[in-house]
């Protein structure tokens, strides 16, 4: 990808011609593509038919994110994949066939799935998130580090001879809203679906998409589709006021922190005591663990540590006093208490009470940061 030659305006004319005499569409229309950065998570039936659209279509940027690998069950409805396949990470293979298709998208294939860290640092990076997943966990998990980062998102789903797609703005409601507890819902390796329908779907989910992209319009509605009868059903979506996200009751930190030891105790400073500590651990150093997108934004100085890397950056540390800081300090305190007592206890580890939004004027405890 690294040597591929940027395309001119005469090659992105002709290669999207089509979509380029959209009335409403325009260039306009294909720059807002050519530059966003969307993320699709799962690489299954919704997935391969969602990525290939989306890099047809000139998505400037797309990372793709799956940790499962290819089998044979997969080529009845994943038609990315072949037989030579089987056995390879979905998210590589993917990758190296939409290269085929567009070698000037930047396709990016991560062979994970997503927990709460790498959530945090993808979903905070990119302007479009698609769930082509088929658990309510991971959708929740998306939804939820969305909200915070007001992110809008698309889900999908597909059981049987049916499917449905929503597409979230975070501002006006949220997955919660619509499905306020973990469903039981089976899913598609336990239920069976017809392999044409994640097709289907996925490709209503990346139509979505594309309008998000471009203008928005299609914010917050749910599509049902009955491949029974071959109708589609729109029902518009509103915040609920029960709500534990819009009504900001919770932030996802605090839903999906079971992971914590919470045998460790998290130790928070306040901006008045800042000084004091510095004094007492002249060695010190300041650690944003924002993500880089929001450092580069602003910033107290310090380096740049995001969420998602800190404990393996932190295992191989000599120890040193440390002053943790995020937007709120919550991030912070969940990160505490993830992070053993006796790695904490070699050397003060300290997070700021309010993190930065408690520096929102200049003060002499933000000068004395900006100094570590």
């Amino acid at each position: 990808m690294a040597n591929q030659p940027l395309p001119s305006d005469k090659h992105i004319q002709r290669r999207y011609l089509r979509q380029i005499q959209l009335p409403g569409f325009g260039e306009a229309g294909q720059q807002s593509l050519g530059e966003a950065r969307v993320l699709i998570v799962g690489l299954g039936g919704l997935g391969c038919a969602v990525a290939q659209y989306l890099t047809a279509a000139g998505v400037g940027n797309i990372t793709l994110l799956d940790g499962d690998d290819i089998a044979l069950s997969n080529l009845q409805r994943q038609i990315l994949f072949d037989e030579a396949s089987i056995g390879a990470n979905k998210a590589d293979v993917a990758k190296q066939k939409l290269q085929q298709l567009n070698s000037q998208v930047q396709i990016t294939a991560i062979d994970r799935h997503l927990d709460l860290p790498l959530a945090e640092t993808l979903i905070a990076s990119a302007d479009l998130i698609l769930d082509c997943t088929d658990n309510f966990t991971t959708r929740y998990l998306i939804n939820d580090v969305a909200h915070f980062y007001k992110k809008n998102w698309v889900y999908a789903s597909v059981l049987g001879f049916a499917g449905q797609v929503a597409s979230f703005n975070t501002r006006l409601s949220c997955f919660r809203c619509l499905y306020p507890n973990v469903s039981e819902v089976p899913n598609c390796n336990q239920a069976g679906v017809l392999g044409v329908l994640p097709g289907i779907v996925g490709n209503l989910q990346a139509l979505m998409a594309i309008q998000m992209l471009c203008c928005e319009q299609t914010c917050n509605q749910l599509v049902r589709f009955s491949g029974n009868d071959y109708s589609l059903q729109t029902i518009g979506l509103a915040k609920s006021r029960q709500c534990l996200i819009c009504s900001g009751q919770q932030e996802y930190f605090q839903l999906h922190s079971h992971r914590c030891d919470e045998s460790a105790q998290p130790r928070a400073i306040t901006a008045s005591q800042i000084k004091t500590f510095i004094e007492q651990h002249p060695n010190a150093k300041l650690a944003d663990i924002r993500s880089p997108a929001e450092y580069q934004e602003h910033n107290a100085g310090g380096i740049n540590i995001p969420l998602s890397d800190f404990e393996s950056w932190f295992a191989g540390q000599v120890s040193q006093p440390l002053i943790l800081l995020c937007q709120t300090g919550k991030r912070c305190q969940w990160l505490l208490g993830r992070l053993p007592a006796s790695s904490t206890a070699r050397s003060p580890v300290v997070y700021l009470e309010g993190g930065l939004d408690a520096l929102t004027h200049p003060t002499h405890s933000l000068h004395l940061l900006k100094a570590l």
